[in-house]
């Protein structure tokens, strides 16, 4: 994803709503599902199964709270997200994929 797709890809996101992205943030505690961060002006929502430009849905199941720099890791493909559902409580799961030489 080059840097306009992923700033256009950004601008869609604002269109989540209001009570939505507010569920959202609380089950994730306001923080960064990847590394932790916390601040509601450095966080975004990333539809973690099926893109919005894929036609995901706006849904909690499909959302993930993920700070500014591992969204743009996530959709360079550095980073795989995974929510799942677990009696009732939610759970991340978080890849990273190491790229260059492995020995």
């Amino acid at each position: 994803m080059t840097d306009s797709s992923l700033s256009e890809h950004l601008i869609v996101e604002t269109a989540i709503p209001d009570n939505t992205r507010k569920v959202v943030f609380e089950r994730d505690n306001y923080q960064c599902q990847v590394c932790g961060t916390t601040g509601d002006n450095r966080l975004q929502l990333h539809h973690w199964r099926n893109f919005k430009s894929a036609g995901g849905e706006d849904t909690d199941d499909n959302l993930v709270t993920v700070c500014y720099t591992d969204h743009r890791q996530i959709h360079l493909h550095f980073i795989d997200v995974v929510l799942h559902e677990i009696r009732g409580k939610w759970y991340t799961f978080v890849r990273r994929h190491h790229r260059g030489n492995s020995k």
